[in-house]
């Protein structure tokens, strides 16, 4: 062989072995760091509905875990090609109708003192922009209302005020952190019979009360 077929020869090799190293993570969800990182993230995030939730006991709970695909083209570059999040989420009693905007405001001001930072709208913001503004109207009622988005640490909470008339509906009890995750690798959602537990129990106002933290993510 030539010295020229050599340095073409060695080229080739020193591509590919560059191409070979440029693939994406290993996905193991399963792994040793995957399972200790879940047990932690799991731990996180109940102690953080503990804290939200107050005395109240739910009615009602899911919990998810789940990962989603990033995508890595030409329009989307995710930082990631895979992640994986567990998530925990409560239905619990809020308020009766009278006492709508203290049970709104009162709640907002717990976030505040957790130290928990609003990613969106806060639940004070829903008093003042929706509910004081539209309760006079005959078809609005508490799951009228739209979620509050709170980061509190490492753990992202959500609350979605809620009614017995509202969680009829199967997609009402379909969390918003569920969104994007499109391999559930344990699912348990809400019981069927959620709404009726929601009528029996008669309050106006369910809180919706959902965490999630992410535990393990894969790059490209």
């Amino acid at each position: 062989m030539t010295l020229r077929g050599t340095r073409f020869g060695i080229a080739v090799i020193a591509v590919a072995l560059l191409v070979a190293g440029c693939g994406p993570e290993p996905f193991e969800p399963d792994g040793a760091k995957a399972v200790e990182e879940r047990a932690r993230s799991w731990s996180a995030i109940d102690r953080a509905l503990a804290e939200v939730q107050g005395d109240r006991e739910p009615i009602a709970q899911a919990r998810y875990d789940g990962c989603h695909t990033g995508q890595n083209n030409w329009k989307i570059k995710d930082k990631y090609a895979h992640e994986c999040s567990v998530l925990r989420s409560l239905l619990v009693p809020a308020a009766e109708l009278d006492d709508v905007s203290e049970a709104l405001q009162t709640l907002s001001r717990r976030l505040d003192e957790l130290g928990c930072t609003a990613t969106w709208r806060t639940l004070a913001h829903i008093d003042q922009e929706y509910w004081t503004k539209f309760q006079s109207r005959p078809d609005y009622r508490p799951g009228s209302l739209p979620e509050a988005g709170h980061q509190c640490g490492e753990v992202r909470i959500t609350v979605k005020p809620t009614d017995s008339i509202t969680i009829k509906k199967a997609e009402a009890l379909l969390p918003f952190a569920l969104i994007g995750l499109d391999q559930r690798r344990d699912e348990q959602p809400y019981p069927a019979d959620t709404d009726r537990r929601a009528e029996a129990d008669g309050a106006a106002m369910f809180w919706m009360i959902t965490a999630d933290q992410r535990y393990y993510a894969t790059k490209f």
